[in-house]
């Protein structure tokens, strides 16, 4: 998370956070299966794959945001809830069947971000803030 977070929060914006996004992405992200806990595990958790989906949508990148987004599917249980992480390769879940109401709420974000549902869209696209 502190490779996306500088830009989720607006702490980087425009080509700064474009850098920063890129810089680390082979570290961060596990292809087709989204995006890691710890940069040296094969832990990937739901929630910081949507919050870095957040990111991408808040510098203007939509297709890696949707990417992203969409991996999160493999965390999807048949209630609709979140699994918080997976371990790879064997899909191990941890913490064992943890359904966190944050990683829900990660993903509601994200996918308002992507979707424009609500007005708080746009609330982490800090280069369209207005300079009042």
């Amino acid at each position: 998370m502190d490779w996306y977070y500088p830009v989720l929060t607006g702490a980087l914006i425009g080509d700064a956070a474009k850098s920063r996004l890129a810089e680390q992405w082979n570290t961060f992200v596990m292809p087709e299966l989204g995006v890691r806990c710890v940069s040296d595990e094969p832990w990937v958790t739901a929630s910081e794959t949507a919050e870095c989906s957040l990111a991408y949508s808040a510098i203007g990148d939509f297709d890696t945001a949707q990417y992203l987004l969409n991996t999160t599917i493999q965390h999807r249980t048949v209630d609709g809830s979140y699994l918080t992480g997976l371990v790879y390769p064997n899909k191990v879940v941890f913490p064992a069947d943890e359904r966190s109401a944050y990683t829900g709420a990660a993903i509601i974000l994200a996918a308002d971000s992507l979707g424009e549902i609500s007005p708080a869209a746009r609330i982490f696209r800090y280069d369209e803030l207005d300079s009042h």
